[in-house]
């Protein structure tokens, strides 16, 4: 998930300008049982920023992503992109649609059974699945 994540960032900006396409990140869940998801504060505004590694680690006190450098308190509090958010797996789709967004897309980076059962509810919702996890719809 990280690399994906740091290709996005690197080519975001190309892609806006090349062929006008903003691809967002606006929710990371790092696990499949964690409880809570890092969401955008500001994803309906249209010149908002996408999460980021960084941003990430600021709002859950440390490196769970393993990337980033510890994040200094005063980091914290100066965090005006991302905000922790209940929910877990079950509302984790709820972070991604928007009215202001024309197509979602949700990148499955696990081999987690309990994500891939959920590849047919966000494809129901409109969502687009982008994943290399085989179990999702097989079988």
């Amino acid at each position: 998930g990280t690399s994906l994540i740091k290709i996005l960032k690197s080519q975001r900006e190309k892609l806006r300008s090349t062929f006008e396409i903003d691809l967002q990140v606006c929710a990371i869940l790092s696990e499949s049982t964690s409880p809570n998801i890092v969401a955008l504060k500001n994803k309906n505004d249209e010149n908002a920023d996408s999460l980021t590694i960084a941003s990430y680690d600021i709002v859950t006190a440390g490196s769970l992503l393993l990337e980033s450098p510890s994040v200094s308190f005063q980091d914290r509090c100066k965090d005006d992109i991302a905000k922790e958010e209940p929910g877990g797996l079950s509302s984790f789709v709820n972070h991604v649609i928007s009215e202001d967004c024309a197509n979602a897309i949700i990148f499955d980076c696990t081999a987690n059974m309990e994500v891939g059962k959920k590849h047919t509810e966000w494809l129901k919702a409109g969502v687009n699945v982008v994943t290399a996890n085989n179990s999702a719809l097989s079988g």
